[in-house]
């Protein structure tokens, strides 16, 4: 949440990704969002190591959800030493499915194997 809070309020004044990322911090935070507020909701800040083995797919041009968020978690969940796999592609946006014909595809696959190697029982 932190590295979304930080591209909403990088935004110039007037462009419309502003009115569409707000009232999702609003719903999130409150009338009157901030940084501290938003912080109670930044998932990297709250993890430790007994976090989850975690699958991550991105793509850069994701517009959206900022690819820094993706990158900020794979980068905690490194520095603890959490067992993950992540993949960003360069393109793709938000709503890629399989991504077929993208960087990304066969993600769903190799998520599957990658906790079917990892947990028991399944």
């Amino acid at each position: 949440m932190n590295e979304f809070y930080k591209a909403y309020t990088s935004l110039p004044v007037g462009n419309p990704m502003i009115e569409g990322i707000a009232p999702f911090l609003r719903r999130l935070a409150g009338p009157d969002v901030d940084s501290k507020l938003v912080s109670s909701y930044d998932l990297p800040s709250h993890i430790d190591s007994s976090y989850p083995k975690t699958y991550i797919v991105a793509n850069e041009d994701d517009g959206t959800v900022p690819v820094a968020n993706s990158k900020a978690m794979d980068a905690v969940l490194t520095k603890l030493g959490v067992e993950h796999i992540t993949r960003i592609g360069s393109k793709g946006g938000h709503s890629f499915g399989l991504g077929n014909g993208l960087e990304v595809s066969g993600w769903l696959e190799e998520a599957v194997d990658f906790w079917r190697s990892t947990t028991k029982d399944i």
